[in-house]
């Protein structure tokens, strides 16, 4: 049985030998790697295997063998080419070379990220999504709102689920294990709007309103809280008639409903906590004549205490400070006569304060200015130019001068 192996092993060595003792003696310039494995088989007998997808990526190449061996010719022919071969039997396979891809895993031996998402009141919260920013890798939390993510430090966790406010955790050097409490979000469809009978929401209000925030009101550098509605209300437009600091305004609401402009009663009926509060701007008090010099908001003349009439001299909402206001309601269809009637005709703005909350004693400052230019100025008369048109003037009335 040993003596049989032993001779086996030999013949196979003898076999081997005599296939890699072939010789090759080839040269040739630029040609075809088809043309080369003809004269391999033609020489030694050896059939080369390759597809003609392999034979085209090979092109062409050139060679000066003479009595080479075959596999060192076999290595000439393929080198700088991404192709490979092996010697069975009388076959020469060709195949491409395997290009080893490494894979750099940072923070092997990292632990992973656990943690339990809790609501405000501490009960655990399932189905919330977990994600590290920008890539696609995350988990969701069990019934138990318990997760674990495998997240290395420096990368930042995604919380997020409907009706609770997202929230994005840096994960640090300690951070492996997370408790995360998730605030509600308040929709805008239940945002609270302050209406004729009392309060509602978007959600079950079917009238045309629109509601505008302190949050809102406050970033606008204003004076008169209105002019703080300008863009924000559809179908509402504020207009100051000058420059002046409190100045007049006239608001309409979805267009002029009367012929005559200076119509009182155009305004819409503005309501400040429950209470009815003057629209209209103050010239229009007095039947149409205010006194300069009464003025509260100003007004020049050179006969003081003089009457004019239609100039707006002011509006009241410029003694409502806006940082005051919790929000303003706009009313512009039936809800706004359902319960003031034909005084609000016109529409109706409803005015909320704001009201003392629980909590610390907190004072808020508000400083904001700027600067007032004349962007022209006119070209006025001095003494002498004045007195001769005065003069002029009484010659040609023929009055002594």
């Amino acid at each position: 049985m040993n003596m049989t192996a032993i001779l086996l092993f030999v013949c196979c060595l003898q076999v081997s030998a005599t296939g890699l003792s072939q010789t090759i003696t080839y040269s040739g310039k630029d040609v075809n790697i088809s043309e080369i494995f003809t004269a391999i088989k033609k020489q030694t007998g050896y059939l080369v295997i390759a597809n003609k997808k392999q034979v085209d990526k090979m092109g062409k190449v050139s060679v000066d063998a003479k009595n080479v061996s075959l596999p060192d010719f076999m290595n000439m022919i393929l080198e700088g080419k991404d192709f490979d071969f092996f010697i069975e039997g009388n076959n020469i396979s060709v195949k491409e070379k395997k290009v080893e891809v490494i894979k750099l895993l940072d923070d092997v031996n990292a632990p992973p990220v656990s943690g339990v998402i809790k609501d405000a009141e501490g009960n655990p919260l399932g189905g919330i999504n977990i994600v590290i920013k920008g890539t696609k890798r995350g988990v969701v939390t069990d019934a138990y709102g318990n997760f674990k993510i495998d997240a290395k430090e420096g990368e930042v966790l995604v919380i997020s689920s409907i009706n609770y406010v997202t929230k994005e955790i840096k994960i640090g050097s300690l951070s492996t294990s997370l408790i995360v409490a998730l605030e509600k979000s308040v929709s805008k469809l239940d945002e609270v709007e302050y209406i004729a009978y009392g309060t509602s929401s978007k959600r079950f209000n079917t009238a045309v309103t629109s509601t505008v925030t302190a949050k809102e009101i406050e970033n606008q550098p204003v004076n008169n809280p209105l002019l703080a509605l300008q863009g924000r209300v559809p179908g509402l437009t504020v207009l100051q008639a000058n420059g002046i600091a409190g100045g007049g305004i006239t608001v309409r609401i979805q267009g002029r409903n009367n012929l005559d402009p200076n119509l009182v009663g155009s305004d819409p009926f503005i309501v400040i906590d429950g209470v009815p509060y003057a629209s209209q701007n103050l010239s229009t008090f007095n039947g149409g004549q205010i006194a300069l010099g009464q003025s509260i908001l100003g007004s020049s003349s050179n006969d003081g205490g003089s009457p004019i009439t239609n100039r707006n001299f002011g509006s009241p909402l410029s003694f409502i400070n806006p940082a005051d206001i919790e929000s303003i309601t706009v009313l512009r269809d039936a809800d706004a006569t359902a319960i003031y009637g034909s005084r609000a005709a016109n529409g109706a703005i409803l005015i909320t304060t704001k009201k003392g909350k629980k909590g610390d004693i907190r004072t808020d400052i508000n400083f904001q200015q700027g600067f007032g230019q004349v962007p022209k100025k006119m070209d006025l008369l001095n003494n002498r130019e004045y007195m001769e048109m005065r003069w002029e003037a009484k010659r040609n009335d023929g009055l002594a001068v």
